[in-house]
């Protein structure tokens, strides 16, 4: 019976795939980092997001030399109280928490990245617009020092031992903020290593120590989907996840495809994920003609003349 399964999606995968719907905007979030200044400051560029009425958006605090530029020095937090205060009223956030500073050495104490968790945290404790932090990105990949320097790349373990405690942290500074795992590589891709490292953060009982389960999605062939159907694979795995899912990063790299990408793979999605409740598109701006619905010569995609045309 799987086998003819398989057979089916395979060519449903090709021949049939979804055809384009409108989005829920409601449920449409953006990867918006604010951190190249030709596109304004901070306040500025919330302000185009305020504009295009997106209800959420997911930022980057990254732990880095400019944050905290000496192991025992104080952390500088001018950037990310700029973006926290201005925050429009309209707009939630979640803040990713990732990366290492370079005086942080492989095999160092996790009990650093702890601490700033700790202090950012609390630092934002009460402020209510931004409502949750992920705990790290992609630990599975080798593109991010931080999974390197702390041995989460081929150890999904290492994942969990990092995150119980903060989630933990996190109940005793504020309970009502939402704790996010990390998620890994797009989780149709790369068949079955990334797989597998999802699978085995479930049977390491993840759903405990987080209250959204996060995946990214990444496919721009019939492949995301028959990957994502086909018996024994992705979408059966997810089913099992024991939390609300959010797809924390989905996009294609095709500038003059994202409105298409966009209107198939999401409204699909929601369809077959019943437990989703939020997709980012990755990004709002950027400096190359990709991902991004803003460009660095201001040229918009058309997703984003769409994102500005319903309500």
């Amino acid at each position: 019976m799987d086998f003819l399964k398989c057979i089916y999606y395979f060519f449903w995968s090709i021949l049939f795939p979804p055809k384009e719907k409108d989005i829920d905007k409601t449920k449409f979030g953006l990867n918006s980092f604010l951190n190249i200044p030709l596109f304004g400051s901070p306040e500025e560029q919330l302000g185009m997001i305020e504009d295009l009425n997106v209800p959420i958006i997911r930022l980057l605090f990254n732990w880095n030399d400019d944050i905290q530029p000496e192991r025992d020095g104080e952390c500088n937090w001018s950037f990310y109280d700029d973006i926290v205060y201005s925050l429009p009223e309209n707009v939630r956030a979640i803040a990713v928490l990732n990366g290492v500073p370079s005086w942080f050495e492989k095999g160092d104490n996790v009990g650093y990245f702890m601490e700033y968790c700790h202090k950012v945290m609390t630092r934002y404790s009460e402020e209510d617009k931004l409502i949750g932090y992920q705990i790290g990105n992609e630990p599975n990949s080798d593109m991010f020092i931080d999974n390197v320097k702390m041995q989460l790349i081929e150890h999904p373990e290492n994942y969990i031992r990092l995150l119980y405690p903060i989630y933990d942290m996190s109940r005793k500074i504020n309970k009502n903020k939402l704790i996010i795992s990390a998620a890994t590589t797009s989780i149709v891709q790369n068949y079955p290593d990334t797989m597998k490292y999802n699978k085995m953060l479930i049977e390491l009982n993840i759903h405990k120590f987080c209250d959204v389960y996060a995946i990214h999605y990444y496919a721009d062939s019939w492949r995301g989907y028959f990957n994502l159907l086909r018996p024994g694979r992705v979408l059966e795995l997810i089913k099992k996840i024991r939390r609300p899912i959010c797809i924390t990063e989905i996009g294609t790299g095709e500038f003059n495809e994202h409105k298409k990408f966009a209107r198939t793979r999401i409204p699909f999605l929601f369809k077959k994920i019943k437990n989703l409740r939020y997709v980012f598109w990755y990004k709002f701006t950027g400096q190359e003609r990709k991902f991004e619905l803003k460009s660095i010569n201001q040229e918009n995609s058309k997703l984003l003349d769409y994102l500005e045309s319903i309500t």
